[in-house]
């Protein structure tokens, strides 16, 4: 069966390899096209019907940055080709100033139009310098004017007329498929009211905000780009193969985890008497909700993950037991009319940027006197692989962003529920050597990056295992990982008794 495909849509004047960041993220797992903005604009509706006739059966998921977002935009609106969901970067329904509404000046583009007549080359880099950072400029742009200019100023002056004219405001809510509009508050291109724009009148869609971010988000946050393509893009097709062998691959690599989630039941279970009813949040493969299930007779375990392709996998896994089932959805906002007995999570609170938002879903679907039982990496945790990346890097590890076990114990007293019983303990993992230890940490989600991670050059990444073995390396050979991991039981409030 075919894979979804996912296409990559560039800006006016930007090169197709600007997407190889994003493109390097997501190949594995969704077949990828990257088209250039101008090559749709000679004929749209032409382009759109022979890439639809030629994918017939694929669920397309377009990423249009800029010029390509609102070209993508407006295939699905006047229906050149229909997609599964869109993720709009630096983009808008309309690309110039229009009394209350904020854009580019049009006298600004048709004096762009002019100026590539007369010097195209110096026009082309003078709007590349407007959008990308000096180092980014420096080292992904220099050498590949050639190819823009290979397009023809007659293209580029195309795109610009396109952008003078288009205006897609009035017909956005005929837009229903999923939309996710990713935007830089610093972009000088596009200004972010556009984006608020788009929110406001696209029924089904999300804004990711980027404090920092400008116009290059392609270079700026490919990993925040590809995971949101792949959250949106159908990942049922293949999934047997795909997402079940990424599945056994995570926990082939998660021993640790799985040897914190045994202790993890058993010090919770003094304190757990029958329960009927239980939601195990990050269930990724399932692991801990089948402990559950198998030491509860009478429980019944609802798994709930953010990342389709582990669902999709433990409904296959899982398919025969009738008292685990599994639901897609966000640990920080999810909603249920449901309360549950038992409320568990094992190592998924540490990746969480807002804490408070987590505990405060979890305490909200308890019912009465209902517990809450977790293990958490904290402050301490992979302290041999961020020693070693902060000297070579001069940062921290991407998303390692360990918390003091105390905060998690003044944010559950915070949110109404009240601790029975914490813990801390020690756990090491060993490894033939450094790369496998930094591969092991990847395919259990420890290195999503954050904001304006620059990924280690290859001799960087062999810098930091021959450190990492150097200084790390037991007598035995073996490589270290340690954690520090919080194990907590706590008990929601009966608020009837004030």
């Amino acid at each position: 069966m075919n894979r979804a495909l996912i296409v990559c849509i560039g800006g006016w004047a930007c090169p197709d390899s600007l997407w190889s960041r994003v493109t390097s993220l997501i190949s594995d797992y969704r077949d990828v096209k990257v088209i250039s903005a101008h090559e749709i604009i000679k004929d749209r509706a032409s382009f759109w019907k022979k890439l639809s006739a030629s994918e017939q059966g694929k669920k397309i998921t377009v990423i249009g940055w800029s010029l390509g977002g609102i070209l993508a935009l407006e295939a699905q609106l006047k229906k050149y080709c229909q997609f599964e969901s869109l993720l709009l970067l630096s983009s808008c329904a309309r690309m110039c100033a229009d009394g209350c509404y904020t854009g580019v000046e049009l006298r600004d583009l048709q004096a762009m139009r002019v100026a590539l007549t007369r010097n195209n080359s110096k026009t082309i880099k003078d709007f590349w310098k407007s959008i990308f950072s000096s180092q980014d400029y420096e080292r992904e742009i220099t050498g590949l004017l050639k190819s823009v200019q290979e397009l023809g100023v007659n293209n580029l002056e195309l795109g610009l007329k396109f952008l003078e004219e288009i205006d897609l405001r009035s017909e956005l809510s005929n837009i229903s498929i999923p939309v996710t509009i990713i935007h830089g508050k610093e972009d000088k291109i596009i200004p972010f009211s556009s984006a608020k724009f788009l929110l406001e009148n696209i029924t089904d869609s999300k804004l990711i905000t980027l404090e920092k971010a400008g116009h290059d988000l392609p270079l700026y946050c490919p990993e925040i780009i590809a995971e949101e393509a792949l959250r949106k893009s159908s990942s049922h097709i293949d999934s047997s193969r795909s997402f079940s062998s990424a599945a056994n691959s995570y926990d082939a690599c998660s021993q640790v985890q799985q040897e914190i989630g045994q202790y993890l039941l058993e010090f919770s279970a003094p304190f757990i008497t029958s329960p009927t009813s239980a939601l195990d949040i990050g269930c990724g493969t399932g692991f801990f909700a089948k402990l559950l299930i198998d030491k509860y007779p009478k429980i019944t375990v609802v798994g709930l993950d953010n990342a389709e392709g582990m669902i999709l996998s433990c409904k296959e896994r899982f398919c025969h037991e009738e008292r685990l089932s599994f639901i897609e959805a966000d640990a920080h906002s999810f909603k249920t009319q449901n309360k549950f007995n038992l409320i568990a999570s094992n190592c998924m609170l540490q990746w969480s940027n807002e804490l408070e938002k987590v505990i405060k879903s979890q305490e909200r679907a308890l019912d009465k006197n209902g517990l809450l039982i977790f293990s958490t990496l904290v402050l301490g945790s992979l302290i041999e692989i961020s020693t070693c990346y902060k000297e070579i890097s001069g940062g921290a590890l991407p998303s390692i962003k360990m918390y003091p076990h105390s905060l998690y114990l003044e944010s559950l007293e915070t949110y109404g529920l009240e601790i029975l019983a914490s813990e801390q303990m020690s756990f090491t993992s060993e490894f033939t050597n450094a790369l496998d230890a930094l591969i092991s940490l990847k395919k259990i989600g420890a290195t999503t990056p954050r904001l304006k991670y620059k990924p280690l050059s290859p001799m960087q990444i062999k810098e930091l295992c021959d450190l990492y073995e150097k200084r790390f390396s037991s007598k035995n050979g073996f490589v270290p990982c340690s954690y520090q991991v919080l194990f907590v039981v706590a008990k929601k409030r009966d608020q009837s008794l004030g």
